[in-house]
């Protein structure tokens, strides 16, 4: 008789303000916090994405939060959770949107990028640890730029990155969009757990809105064409020479 599966609970604790939430839930899970617990703030003061970029995180105009899980997965497996998050935003903001009446020509750019009309709307950062017997933690925080006033924000930042309110959605409340998004990601988790990764490729494939572009790999100093993402949820760029060749760690700009 097979142990039934235990239900993925949320945990949220929320603060008006952090350094920064993957780091506070990092902290509490070497501490031994459960799965499913959720910090969420209402600003951070050292909000970051990937490599260690600072992640803009003024109190009001952005949704910040990260939640921590314990998968039964291989090595091999983790870094797709990325691309099932990533899908999971997408889909839940798409979800949000709709129940306003109103359609975001929503993008995903690989690995971890949330577009609307190509602009940055969200991001994604997964950080995973491993403990002596070989079990993975994973914390996954997630910022999304919701009352952004864009040409208020980093003059850095106006011409690439977008709002939900400066897409006429209008004024977000941060904790209705929080618990939309919770739900997503538990069940695009479970499908993952439970069926793989095949039809969340499909499906993430379905929003990915870089195919044909031209990029650059920083790493390699390559500059080629997207063609795809593959099954093992790696990037195929054909270079300008005609190579095609597998990405699964890098920059893309």
């Amino acid at each position: 008789m097979k142990t039934p599966k235990k239900e993925l609970v949320w945990n949220i604790q929320e603060f008006d303000e952090v350094d920064s939430t993957n780091d506070l839930l990092l902290d509490s899970s070497r501490k031994g916090a459960k799965q499913g617990m959720v910090i969420y703030a209402n600003s951070q003061k050292k909000g970051r994405g990937r490599f260690g970029r600072t992640w803009y995180s003024p109190k009001g105009d952005g949704l910040y939060f990260s939640y921590l899980l314990k998968p039964k997965l291989t090595k091999e497996k983790l870094h797709l959770l990325s691309l099932v998050f990533g899908l999971g935003v997408a889909e839940g903001l798409n979800e949000f949107s709709n129940m306003r009446n109103k359609t975001l020509a929503l993008g995903l750019k690989w690995p971890n990028d949330i577009r609307i009309s190509k602009k940055k709307v969200a991001g994604i950062l997964c950080e995973i640890e491993i403990d002596k017997e070989n079990n993975p933690s994973v914390i996954v925080g997630i910022g999304i730029n919701t009352n952004m006033i864009v040409n208020r924000g980093p003059e850095n930042l106006q011409n690439i990155t977008t709002s939900l309110k400066n897409e006429g959605l209008g004024m977000i409340e941060n904790k209705k969009l929080l618990y939309v998004l919770l739900e997503k990601q538990k069940e695009l988790y479970n499908e993952f757990i439970n069926f793989g990764f095949e039809n969340i490729l499909v499906r993430w494939m379905s929003f990915c809105d870089s195919l044909g572009e031209e990029v650059f790999v920083k790493d390699r100093k390559i500059k080629g064409k997207i063609i795809k993402i593959n099954s093992k949820g790696h990037l195929i760029v054909k270079s300008d020479g005609g190579e095609m060749l597998e990405i699964f760690s890098s920059e893309i700009i």
